[in-house]
């Protein structure tokens, strides 16, 4: 009997390794946005264990700065999302809300990376016996100036809409959702135009209240996933233009196909290995379809799915976070036009970028220089070992290892040695700069009259290397005596 890997249909995607920051104490939930308004994707984190909310400026290189922290009011005292990163006051910069307890609150930029005030709008949800939970934002009456916000009840079936100044919003009659809702999203999926709300509880039933664009709902429908359902997101897993509803939940995830005027199609599932805890949908291997990452309940890592063109998601990346991830986000860090990862882990205390290389290419050259040393009747040969990245892309990492022919052994350097090898490890190279490393075998290794050959090759480097001709160098040396050093070509 004869065993056959799959035929996937999606071309893959890459990541560069992860680039790790520290945060403050405990960031539970993390959103990505502009807020210093430089091009370069920021990030909103809310810490449970200090109870703040913090912006950390980004840097191309997927780093994030100090975190700049206010903290949340007191009437929040179970923070339970961050969310709604957008202009609620009308100024032109970028805001954040976070709801915990029966409380949204708003905080204002001040286009710089801070706020205008430690003091937030607060919208108190009044007559609510549980915790709200959740949070999204969408122009739900169209051609006002600013968005809205919506929360929901696990407990009593219908979300809460207000306002960001702090007022809750008038709505023609409550907003139903299932019971014991757990997630909660915004987008047009009935093909009209309108934004609709979309709720989810853990059976994998899903409430769509369908807009008009004033603010009102007036149809709702029903459509369900499977069972054991945790997080939600709209998207176009199909590829028809319209918005679809993707969830995740335990080992699966799932698309249920919008079909237009409020009608959905049989769900497609997608079996997986991850209990997920949150959901990010983006394009990350740059087929033209969404795909999904989903950060796990049970296991430290994110794992990434790819649309094999039909709403299916296979072909698991797996993106290594040692921590837990507790929350997830996509931005474009570098501006290659590719979408990043940004991940938080609560446990670790900090928050970690995984830059996306899907189809980045940097031409790496290895050059190899051999200079013969006599310092004190003690001859040695030093090995320079030079790389230079002929571009076109950033070249995240590389690995050169040298081969030392026996008895020849590296005494000391900026490389590591090994057995019969030095390894050379280099960080970030631009497009047409060159970095170099050394290290150096003592003269009184190598037998008179004998050539030995030490050859440096890649063995390793992200992006990919298009052109493996460059790969490596070799530079032979003799010895002439015990007290000179060998004389190398």
């Amino acid at each position: 009997m004869g065993l056959s890997a799959p035929a996937w249909a999606a071309p893959p995607a890459t990541f560069a390794a992860p680039v790790e920051s520290s945060t403050g104490p405990g960031p539970r939930y993390v959103a990505a946005a502009d807020f210093n308004k430089d091009g370069v994707p920021d990030v909103a984190i809310v810490s449970t264990l200090d109870h703040s909310l913090a912006i950390q400026l980004g840097l191309t290189t997927g780093m994030l700065a100090i975190p700049i922290t206010v903290p949340l009011p007191p009437s929040i005292t179970l923070p339970v999302s961050v969310a709604g990163i957008s202009d609620f006051n009308g100024d032109g910069n970028p805001d954040v809300a976070v709801a915990g307890s029966n409380v949204v609150a708003t905080f204002y930029g001040d286009g710089a990376g801070g706020f205008l005030s430690t003091t937030p709008g607060v919208a108190q949800v009044s007559n609510e016996p549980a915790a709200v939970r959740g949070l999204a934002v969408a122009n739900l009456v169209e051609g006002t100036p600013t968005p809205e916000l919506i929360t929901f009840s696990p407990s009593n079936q219908f979300v809460f809409i207000v306002t960001a100044p702090g007022v809750e919003f008038r709505t023609e009659r409550p907003v139903l959702l299932s019971p014991q809702t757990l997630d909660v999203a915004m987008a047009d999926v009935t093909g009209d135009g309108h934004v609709d709300i979309v709720g989810l509880n853990a059976a994998g039933v899903m409430a769509i209240q369908a807009g008009d664009g004033t603010g009102r709902f007036p149809s709702l429908v029903n459509s369900t996933a499977p069972n054991l359902a945790a997080r939600l997101a709209l998207g176009d897993a199909t590829g028809d233009g319209l918005r679809d509803l993707i969830v995740a939940g335990n080992n699966y995830v799932s698309a249920t196909p919008s079909t237009g005027d409020n009608t959905y199609g049989t769900l497609i599932q997608s079996n997986t290995t991850v209990n997920a805890r949150d959901l990010a949908l983006a394009d990350f291997n740059l087929d033209g379809t969404l795909d999904v990452a989903v950060a796990s309940v049970t296991g430290p890592d994110v794992t990434v799915l790819l649309n094999q063109g039909d709403g299916t998601f296979a072909q698991p990346i797996v993106l290594s976070t040692i921590s837990p991830a507790s929350d997830i986000d996509v931005a474009d860090w570098n501006g290659d036009g590719r979408p990043d990862i940004v991940v938080a882990k609560e446990l670790a205390n900090t928050a970690v970028v995984f830059l996306n290389t899907t189809g980045a290419a940097a031409d790496l050259a290895v050059r190899l220089v051999a200079k013969p040393l006599f310092n004190h009747h003690k001859p040695a040969v030093r090995y320079d070992v030079y790389v230079t990245n002929n571009g076109p892309d950033l070249l995240d990492t590389a690995t050169i290892t040298a081969s030392l022919p026996a008895p020849l052994a590296a005494a000391s350097g900026q490389c590591t040695p090994g057995d019969g090898s030095v390894t050379c490890g280099f960080g970030a190279i631009a497009p047409g700069d060159t970095q170099s490393q050394s290290f150096t075998v003592p003269g009184h290794l190598y037998s008179i009259g004998r050539f030995y050959a030490v050859t440096a090759r890649r063995t390793a480097s992200s992006p990919m290397d298009p052109n493996a001709a460059n790969d490596e160098a070799s530079r032979t040396c003799i010895a002439f005596g015990p007290f000179l050093p060998p004389y190398c070509n």
